[in-house]
């Protein structure tokens, strides 16, 4: 983990007009990208809801992400970020896996 990479991307890059001009932006449009190409296999997989936009899920997540990296950003850094990902990721798993998936776990 890098802090001061995380709070000039989190805090100062990401609120700029000029942000979407950077190569960062395009590598993060490209993340984004990855990310919703593996939320849309995990619903023709059957592992992730099929009722659910795929749009939504990705928003979700990043959402969830950005808020807990900012938080810990705006603290200093004073907890483990490692420390909730186990009651985060279950609650996003409940939420957006099939019902089928979860009896099967």
């Amino acid at each position: 983990m890098n802090p001061e990479y995380g709070r000039i991307l989190m805090l100062e890059m990401r609120v700029s007009r000029t942000f979407v001009k950077t190569k960062t932006y395009s590598f993060l449009r490209g993340s984004t990208s990855e990310i919703l190409e593996i939320i849309k296999e995990g619903q023709k997989d059957g592992i992730l809801r099929k009722d659910a936009n795929p749009y939504v899920i990705r928003q979700l997540t990043l959402g969830i992400l950005e808020h807990v990296v900012t938080r810990w950003l705006l603290k200093g850094e004073k907890y483990d970020l490692m420390d909730s990902y186990e009651d985060i990721s279950r609650l996003v798993i409940d939420g957006i896996g099939s019902s089928k998936k979860a009896q099967r776990v």
